[in-house]
């Protein structure tokens, strides 16, 4: 890469996050200020612009069939999270991502491909876990718990990505939709604050990243406030029994079940 180009990059670079940064503090501002409807919005936004840093950084091209590009980027912004998390707890994946590649190719399915994912068999499941549960017997129970918290934060991000979703999402938190029938469906108003908050910490994360290389972050707020506890931040601690006790009186949740019901 010639001189020119290394300073165009850089230029690109800078403007992105600076881009992503502002959106983000947008997002907050709102978020605090009760509008949860538009913070998704701007959070998804700077979530996608965060994965557009990333493809820049990388040099990485969108293949043929990858879909639009707000979608290209979703999914690179999600492929950036997943290996930091990876990385994290030292998790090694290269048979994980095989046997479910060769599950896609068994079912004659494509990468890229707009046909929504089949559920994963039993048997996959199964085979998955056995490779991957082996290699977390090295962690403390602590850091099983958090683990096991931002894995199912990480698996909710992927959800909406992986299939798809993460552009109407964003458009919930703007419009007014209606059925047939001028019946309305969905208001931005509806949109909840845990939602917002979400992708919010998505797109924080996925800047951090870029900008700093902190794969070691947490990966959700109550990863953030239970890695605190375990630290010993009594005021951490302090908040998180408060939490459980409420989620156990608002939500019939027993507090020894809250961190699973997240």
């Amino acid at each position: 890469m010639t001189g020119d180009a290394n300073e165009a990059k850089a230029a690109a670079l800078e403007a992105v996050v600076g881009n992503a940064t502002r959106l983000l503090q947008d997002a907050r501002l709102l978020q605090n200020g009760g509008s949860a409807g538009s913070a998704l919005s701007l959070a998804i936004l700077a979530f996608e612009e965060a994965g557009k840093g990333h493809i820049i950084e990388n040099g990485w091209e969108k293949p043929r069939g990858a879909g639009s590009q707000h979608s290209y980027r979703h999914f690179m912004a999600f492929f950036v999270l997943q290996a930091s998390f990876t990385q994290k707890y030292g998790l090694d994946m290269g048979t994980v991502n095989d046997k479910i590649a060769a599950r896609f190719a068994a079912l004659g399915l494509k990468s890229g491909s707009k046909v929504p994912l089949p559920p994963m068999s039993s048997d996959l499941r199964d085979e998955l876990r056995a490779d991957i549960l082996p290699q977390l017997a090295r962690l403390s129970d602590e850091q099983k718990a958090v683990f096991g918290i931002e894995q199912r934060w990480l698996m909710k991000v992927a959800e909406a990505v992986q299939q798809g979703q993460l552009e109407k999402i964003r458009q919930s938190g703007l419009y007014v939709d209606t059925d047939a029938q001028f019946a309305v469906t969905s208001t931005p108003k509806s949109v909840e604050r845990l939602d917002a908050e979400r992708w919010i910490w998505a797109a924080t994360r996925v800047l951090n990243l870029l900008e700093k290389g902190q794969y070691d972050q947490p990966y959700s707020p109550l990863a953030e406030l239970v890695t605190a506890a375990n630290a010993g931040d009594k005021e951490a601690a302090r908040v998180f029994d408060a939490a459980k006790a409420s989620a156990a009186g608002i939500r019939d949740v027993s507090p020894d079940g809250f961190e699973k019901n997240l």
